[in-house]
């Protein structure tokens, strides 16, 4: 979930899923653990085989069945009726510590359908910048921008919930950082397309969050490419609504949150 391929298949690993108990003494469970174990092994594991055959991709409707096993994975009894069906809503516990692990598990969730999509959202954009969302990968264009959306609400309610998360680790910050970069995405290269403007609303939520979050120690290398991400996407936005010819640029913003696009070689002519 790192960007970082897996060193093995777990194809290749044959050993029991620990054991979902409660320990007697701190009376914490080990539901989530156990929920990460089988989520890793049933659906990042098909995405990492996605990602990993790149020079050759499978049929896409082979990616909208993974898309479909990582849906249909049930969540752990915890994260149950967080989110609202919509995604714009959430129910928090008042433990911080659980809230936290309910945000994983959507986070988990969602970036794995980003990473699972996002060539097909680049694909899409540079078969039509115009209208993306008329190509064939149109359900992939769908998917990773409303699970970067989710990302981005689901961060911020939390954090207005909760707002000692922002001294939290870098790592539980990856996920928001990774949603930024995809609204980026669709904005950067497909400005004048129907979602751009509302991905730009949440683009500037989630890198104004990012923002509130170094206050507790963020790097500031990381915080000029989260602005960076913005700024592009609003020239842009602004050089399509000025531009006399309609064509937008193709130009890929540079940067370090950009490095998902350049690891791929990605051939406009392959189906």
């Amino acid at each position: 979930m790192n960007s970082r391929p897996a060193y093995f298949s777990l194809k290749h690993v044959d050993c029991p899923y620990p054991d979902n108990f409660v320990c007697r003494i701190t009376n914490i469970s080990t539901e989530g653990i156990t929920w990460k174990f089988k989520f890793t092994s049933s659906c990042i594991a098909l995405t990492l085989d996605h990602l990993q055959s790149l020079q050759q991709p499978p049929p896409y409707p082979s990616i909208l069945e993974v898309d479909q096993v990582i849906r249909a994975f049930p969540f752990p009894s915890y994260a149950l009726g967080v989110s609202s069906p919509s995604g714009t809503e959430f129910n928090w516990s008042d433990d911080s510590d659980i809230a936290v692990q309910q945000y994983l598990t959507i986070s988990m969730v969602e970036m794995n359908l980003i990473f699972l999509h996002k060539v097909y959202l680049i694909k899409a954009t540079r078969q039509n910048p115009e209208d993306p969302l008329s190509t064939d990968y149109r359900f992939s264009v769908d998917s990773s921008v409303n699970s970067a959306s989710r990302i981005v609400r689901a961060l911020s309610s939390l954090y207005s919930r909760h707002n000692q998360i922002a001294y939290l680790s870098w790592s539980f910050w990856s996920s928001l950082a990774i949603a930024c970069a995809t609204l980026g995405d669709i904005i950067s290269q497909s400005p004048r397309c129907s979602t751009a403007k509302p991905a730009m609303r949440l683009l500037t939520d989630g890198v104004k969050l990012y923002e509130r979050a170094t206050t507790a120690g963020r790097s500031n290398t990381s915080r000029a490419a989260m602005a960076s991400i913005r700024e592009q996407a609003l020239q842009a936005i602004s050089s399509s609504e000025t531009s006399s010819s309609g064509t937008t640029s193709s130009k890929t913003p540079d940067g370090p949150l950009w490095l998902h696009q350049q690891t791929y070689t990605i051939d406009s002519t392959q189906d």
